[in-house]
């Protein structure tokens, strides 16, 4: 996070001279001190180098905040390309059943002849629609740039002069960003994760089916007696097994719950379905049942190790 320049170079050397001493019990110490990771490790380098400049430049904000903007694109070209996929399979669709007829009806209106490639091409059409606000999201998606921790430039104007916006721009070009934010704070604007949710939406609700579920937070479950499912809705004294559909039978709607036996210990060690409470495995197990589809992964605490992944989806 050290940019060398002339004025800097000595303190580089320093930092350099260090850089393979690690002491963990010491980092320990000071972070139950500072109650911060980072500035633990911060203080413990700059302790041993002498020197006390190692956010000179850049800061983690400068890495991680465009970090995660370089992955949001990523993952928003990935889906692109599946969506495109998909749209090759619905045109062949569209073709083969193109003279598949079939019978069409709405209410109040006579039955009426429509096809089974009809019925694609509709799919299709709206999905090319999502597509269209996906690809133009990617298009101007901008890069966070380096902009410090509080958005001013100043440790990197400090450290590099009139390099610093040749260096952002050449980032940006990098990773293929047309765009970069001119004034941020500490962070990237949150209304982008709201922006890319909203987009990816739009092209799931159109073609997905449920073939796999997330169970996130089964933790914060540890210690119920009692865990009530939802698995039905009374509407004027009738069971009906759907969310319903229209807003007034919505209104009127009363949740009807299933009850499952609860669990007391604690799952945070779980690395497989077979490490959980048996009330645990149950529990999960009668949520496969209703849903029809399994667990893919079940998150069972706060930390990113803590999931028990049953069925891996990215390899």
């Amino acid at each position: 996070m050290l940019f060398r320049s002339v004025s800097q170079s000595r303190y580089v050397g320093a930092y350099e001279k260090v850089i393979e001493k690690v002491d963990l019990d010491s980092i320990d110490k000071r972070e139950m001190k500072t109650r911060h990771d980072v500035k633990a490790r911060i203080e413990e380098f700059n302790a041993l180098a002498g020197v006390e400049k190692i956010h000179i430049g850049l800061t983690s904000r400068d890495l991680t905040e465009n970090i995660e903007l370089i992955q949001i694109k990523a993952g928003l070209e990935l889906i692109e390309y599946r969506v495109l996929q998909t749209l090759f399979l619905l045109s062949e669709k569209i073709s083969k059943y193109e003279k598949t007829y079939m019978v069409g009806r709405s209410h109040n209106v006579a039955a009426q002849v429509t096809t089974l490639g009809k019925r694609f091409a509709t799919c299709a059409e709206e999905l090319l629609f999502a597509h269209t606000a996906l690809k133009e999201l990617i298009i101007r998606l901008p890069l966070r740039g380096i902009k410090g921790p509080v958005g001013t430039s100043q440790d990197a104007v400090d450290a590099m002069g009139k390099d610093f916006a040749n260096l952002e721009k050449s980032i940006a070009d990098e990773f293929g960003f047309e765009y970069t934010w001119s004034s941020v704070g500490q962070i990237y604007p949150r209304s982008v994760d709201f922006e890319v949710v909203s987009k990816l939406l739009q092209v799931a609700v159109r073609v997905n089916g449920l073939t796999d579920f997330f169970l996130t937070k089964l933790d914060v479950l540890t210690g119920w007696e009692k865990i009530p499912v939802c698995v039905a809705y009374e509407i004027d004294g009738k069971r009906v097994e759907e969310l319903p559909a229209s807003q007034s039978d919505f209104h009127h709607a009363k949740p009807i719950y299933e009850y499952l036996p609860g669990w007391k210990e604690s799952i945070s060690k779980a690395r497989s379905v077979a490490d959980l409470p048996k009330n645990a495995q149950e529990y999960v197990k009668f949520l496969e049942k209703i849903s029809g589809a399994p667990m893919s992964a079940i998150g069972v605490g706060p930390g990113r190790d803590e999931t028990i992944v049953v069925r891996d989806l990215i390899k």
